[in-house]
């Protein structure tokens, strides 16, 4: 690698340290309004300078994937097929799922509607196929939403 590459690589490095630095501390307290922490961004910006490179990870930065997840929920819940020494634990889920609950991690949105350890586990083994086989295509990221602020955001650096 030259010596030029290095150096690119150790800009673009530090830059994503600042940028998720910054950014991170703040936005986790952002992130239940689903906005964008401006005074935090433009510190960001400033500390980047021109000519910099940033690197934004794209589901849950950009746009939100908690409606794909909560779909994905509904979809497997709605089927009983799925649901085969578990019919209890899937309907609790079926009535009381609502979006406010959904998270990234499987596990925490089952933990936001009342399960225990051992149901938690014992639903995220049958459903986790389920969950990856629709999360990872093309026809489920319909479902997710732009964070208010993201696209002003990426066009702005």
């Amino acid at each position: 690698m030259s010596a030029l590459w290095k150096a690119k690589l150790c800009d673009i490095m530090t830059m994503f340290m600042i940028v998720t630095s910054v950014f991170l501390s703040s936005f986790v307290q952002a992130k239940e309004a689903q906005v964008y922490p401006q005074k935090q961004l433009q510190q960001a910006l400033d500390a980047a300078g021109p000519g910099k490179v940033f690197l934004f990870d794209l589901d849950d930065t950009l746009f939100s994937t908690k409606n794909r997840n909560f779909k994905i929920f509904k979809a497997f819940v709605a089927d009983k097929s799925n649901c085969k020494g578990m019919l209890g634990l899937c309907r609790h889920i079926e009535r009381n799922i609502l979006h406010r609950h959904t998270e990234w991690q499987l596990q925490l949105t089952l933990k936001n509607l009342g399960l225990s350890t051992y149901q938690i586990e014992k639903f995220v083994k049958v459903f986790q196929g389920f969950w990856s086989a629709r999360f990872f295509s093309n026809h489920w990221v319909k479902h997710d939403v732009l964070i208010p602020g993201a696209k002003a955001y990426v066009q702005k650096v």
